[in-house]
């Protein structure tokens, strides 16, 4: 028995020495690395911690693309210095060239910088490396800012073939029916994003909800069109776009009732709003 115990403690031992040793022999860079990204996982307190730890990674060996990549996606998420973020985005390039991510971080700063052709040169080149979901989304929002809407559905469609149940893409395509007026395409959109196994966000479901309320109202079906503002209203009844939206349906179909209650409510929404410096 007391063999058996040894030779289990022996084996144990010996499993355990190639983890002892590779973390005896991992260089100072990966463990700042490591270190950074531990740190950002805690969260936003402690962000600048991280981006100054995964300087300090950089700073010994200044030759890693993932170093660079991982800076950019960070400082995309913080919004706080675009411009050092496209850098870091642009020298992650200069490294792997021939890695797609990077390419769709220089596309989303130069978007928010308003550099909107360069950003639609470098969406395309992620787009040629790696045509994902995510990458078409991102050119349809880019093509969606430069008022090319149509051009925008069809990436989105691209998007959706690739990944069908993707809540996002969903609800940008619907937007963009709506404002093409194909009421029925809002429909089959609104309808796939609320039965997708993800839950939608509580933006993305109020926004849903609405615009399948204003497609039937358009359509004429004010039956189904007055079940989507109830159920809006059940879920967002702190809302006020929700309750603003259902005052004027409500007022159009003459249910003076209804109107008069959103009307109450809305004025006590208002009363709840704490004036700033009080």
């Amino acid at each position: 028995m007391k063999f058996c115990l040894l030779g289990a403690f022996l084996l144990i031992g010996m499993l355990s020495l190639p983890n002892t040793i590779a973390a005896k022999n991992q260089s100072m860079e990966d463990r700042l690395f490591a270190e950074a990204k531990e740190q950002w996982k805690q969260g936003r307190q402690v962000d600048d911690r991280a981006l100054k730890t995964l300087d300090r990674a950089i700073k010994i060996n200044p030759k890693r693309s993932e170093f660079y990549t991982l800076k950019a996606q960070w400082l995309w998420n913080l919004e706080d210095d675009d411009k050092l973020g496209l850098q870091s985005a642009e020298k992650a390039i200069a490294l792997n060239p021939m890695t797609a991510y990077p390419w769709l971080l220089k596309a989303k700063f130069l978007g928010r910088l308003n550099r909107n052709e360069e950003a639609l040169s470098a969406v395309n080149t992620a787009i040629t490396l790696s045509p994902e979901a995510h990458c078409y989304y991102d050119k349809a929002q880019l093509l969606r800012k430069m008022g090319h809407y149509r051009e925008a559905e069809n990436n989105l469609d691209a998007a959706l073939k690739l990944s069908p149940d993707d809540i996002d893409s969903l609800a940008v395509r619907a937007d963009l029916r709506m404002q093409n007026k194909n009421y029925k395409g809002v429909l089959a959109d609104t309808d796939s994003a609320l039965k997708t196994k993800v839950a939608p966000m509580m933006t993305v479901h109020r926004r849903m909800l609405l615009l399948r309320a204003e497609a039937y109202r358009q359509l004429k079906d004010y039956g189904k069109a007055r079940k989507c503002y109830d159920d809006a209203l059940k879920l967002f009844n702190s809302d006020r776009n929700v309750a603003r939206a259902a005052e004027k349906f409500f007022a159009e179909i003459g249910d003076k009732e209804m109107v008069r209650r959103l009307q109450a409510k809305l004025k006590q929404l208002d009363s709840d709003i704490i004036p700033l410096g009080m």
